[in-house]
């Protein structure tokens, strides 16, 4: 899976357009697009992505930097395709009914300045690989959903981190990693 993704980068650098709308495809189906509250333009292909025409699409340039798609109904899974965009400085998918676990994929968004998934039906463990999202400054907030297992170590990593670390809510199997208290810029 890793390495389809990265053939996939490597083939949107080459043919960015395909791939971008490729990927905003597969969030809009498996998130039960039709049904969205909020979805003007979306897999309307004759209106440009990067004008920002798109309900919750932010674009600079011809990069997409934001999904923002809070409380517009997306039922279903993320999609792991997401790591692609990777100008992607913020997702943000709050008060939804997104009910798959959160893909290890979303750590290849290294750019990102916050992620915000909390409340929705979010299910299994917090990848290790979201550590590598080292531009995180914003925020992270994973709270009133039912994700499991140990929050990972490697969130320690995130140092840059200063206004918010939300997990709470969740039935966690253990305390958080000792790690999280080196995060000493949180507020």
């Amino acid at each position: 899976m890793i390495l389809l993704l990265f053939s996939l980068l490597a083939f949107g650098r080459v043919n960015g357009n395909n791939i971008t709308f490729d990927v905003l495809s597969t969030l809009y189906t498996q998130t039960n697009g039709p049904a969205w509250t909020n979805k003007l333009n979306w897999m309307n292909f004759s209106e440009s992505i990067y004008e920002n025409k798109w309900d919750g699409v932010y674009c600079s340039g011809n990069k997409i930097v934001e999904l923002n798609i809070n409380q517009n109904n997306l039922v279903g899974s993320i999609p792991s395709e997401l790591g692609i965009l990777t100008d992607l400085t913020g997702i943000s998918f709050q008060e939804n009914s997104l009910s798959s676990a959160i893909p290890s994929q979303i750590g290849l968004l290294t750019s990102s300045v916050h992620l915000l998934l909390g409340t929705n039906l979010l299910k299994g463990s917090i990848p290790s690989e979201l550590g590598f999202m080292t531009a995180i400054t914003h925020g992270i907030e994973m709270d009133y959903n039912s994700l499991t297992g140990n929050v990972p170590s490697q969130l320690g990593l995130l140092t840059e981190l200063t206004n918010y670390f939300k997990f709470n809510l969740n039935p966690f199997s253990a305390s958080l990693p000792s790690q999280l208290f080196g995060l000493t810029k949180l507020k």
